[in-house]
C-alpha cells in the first residue's frame, strides 16, 4: 500500500533594511500579528434559543466570525508606516512631513495618465527591500482594516521580489483634504502571495553599503521590463548548448 504525503510549499521572504529603527520598532510581520485591535476587543457573536416559544433561534453574529476577515489575514503580511507623517495642504496639493527615513516623491498629473486630478499623488518610500527567489507575485493593497479615519486612498497593484525589491506606499490624497497623521507603527500595506504556499518572513539589518549592492536601481530609461529581460537572457545563457 502506497502513501503520498502532500507538502505544502514554502515561500522564503527576506526583508532587508539599513535603517535601524525600521529594523527595531516596525518590523516586517505576517497579517495573523496584525490584526486590529478593535476585532481583537469585540466579544463573539451569539446564538439564542427560545424554549418557550420555540421561535427560530436569534443569531447575534459579527465580525468575530466573519470569513473575508479572518481569510484575509491568515494570508500574507504587513508593512508598517516606519515614520510618523503629518499629510497637510499647501498652496492647493498635499505635502508630507515626516519624521524618519527616505525622502517622500511624488506624480506628477501627467506621468499618472491625467487620473484623479483632484488629488495628490505621494510615494511614502520605504526603507525595506525584499527578496523571494521564485517569482511568486504578490497582491499589493493597502491594510484597510486598520486605516479607519484616514482621507486616502492606497492603489492596489502586483508586485514579484525576483526582480523587483521595492515595496513604495503609493497614496492619493484629496486636494482639500483636513490635515491627518499617520503614525510610526500604523499598519499601511497589506502583502499578499498569489500562492498557496505557506509565508515564512525573515527580518535582516544591512548596513548602507550592503543595501546599494544587492538592491540596484534600475539603471536603464526602458525600466524593468529591460532588467527583466536582461535576467531571463542570463538565466538562459546558464544552459549552453555545447559542452566546453
Amino acid at each position: 500500500m502506497f502513501s503520498f504525503f502532500h507538502r505544502t510549499p514554502v515561500i522564503y521572504l527576506d526583508c532587508f533594511t539599513n535603517a535601524y529603527h525600521a529594523y527595531k520598532f516596525t518590523p516586517i510581520v505576517k497579517a495573523s500579528k496584525a490584526i486590529p485591535q478593535w476585532w481583537r476587543n469585540t466579544a463573539p457573536g451569539t446564538t439564542d434559543f427560545d424554549f418557550v416559544t420555540f421561535q427560530h433561534p436569534t443569531r447575534n453574529r459579527n465580525v468575530r466570525t466573519c470569513y473575508g476577515f479572518i481569510e484575509l489575514y491568515k494570508r500574507g503580511c504587513i508593512v508598517e508606516s516606519w515614520s510618523d507623517f503629518v499629510l497637510k495642504n499647501v498652496d492647493g496639493k498635499c505635502t508630507a512631513f515626516y519624521s524618519a527615513g527616505p525622502q517622500v516623491s511624488t506624480q506628477t498629473l501627467n506621468e499618472r495618465g491625467g487620473s484623479f486630478r483632484d488629488y495628490t499623488h505621494l510615494k511614502l518610500v520605504n526603507p525595506w527591500r525584499f527578496k523571494e527567489k521564485t517569482g511568486v507575485q504578490f497582491h499589493c493593497s493597502a491594510a484597510w482594516w486598520s486605516l479607519e479615519g484616514k482621507n486616502f486612498i492606497m492603489p492596489p497593484g502586483i508586485l514579484a521580489f525576483d526582480f523587483n525589491n521595492a515595496a513604495h506606499v503609493n497614496i492619493l490624497v484629496p486636494k482639500k483634504a483636513e490635515a491627518q497623521q499617520i503614525r510610526l507603527g500604523q499598519p499601511l500595506m497589506h502583502l499578499i502571495p498569489l500562492s498557496d504556499g505557506r509565508l515564512e518572513i525573515k527580518n535582516h539589518f544591512i548596513d548602507r553599503e550592503d543595501i546599494d549592492r544587492e538592491f540596484y536601481s534600475l539603471k536603464s530609461f526602458y525600466g524593468w521590463r529591460a532588467i527583466k529581460n536582461l535576467m531571463n537572457r542570463n538565466k538562459e545563457r546558464e544552459r549552453c548548448p555545447f559542452k566546453e
